[in-house]
């Protein structure tokens, strides 16, 4: 299962958590490893992929994968949103078919509104 690394953080401001969540790119990097240690735990059987991997592949396949950071997932909070738009469709199956994700007709399988890809299990 592919995670996108997050992209937005936010706090209620009666809660005045302002200085919990600055700098953004440490608080970002903090949230998306809670939900790796979160996710390995609950579901230990899926072969998860984390923003650091995604990252990771972006670098070393520039030009054919796209950086995760730079991917436009913001827009899957758009309310409404039924299908997917371009480019972010084609990124993110090209990134799908990289993590091994596959639906059975040589495309990634996505769930959620495209926010995870599912990929082979362990064991």
């Amino acid at each position: 299962m592919t995670v996108y690394p997050l992209t937005l953080i936010v706090a209620e401001p009666r809660l005045q958590w302002d200085s919990l969540i600055r700098p953004r790119d440490e608080a970002l990097q903090h949230a998306d490893s809670l939900i790796e240690l979160f996710l390995e735990e609950r579901a230990p059987e899926a072969d998860w992929v984390m923003p650091a991997e995604l990252r990771r592949m972006a670098r070393q396949a520039p030009g054919m994968l796209a950086d995760p950071e730079q991917m436009g997932t913001a827009l899957l909070r758009a309310d409404g949103l039924t299908k997917i738009p371009d480019p972010l469709r084609s990124q993110m199956r090209r990134r799908g078919r990289a993590c091994g994700a596959d639906d059975g007709r040589g495309g990634s399988a996505q769930r959620n509104g495209g926010v995870a890809h599912r990929g082979p299990r362990r064991g």
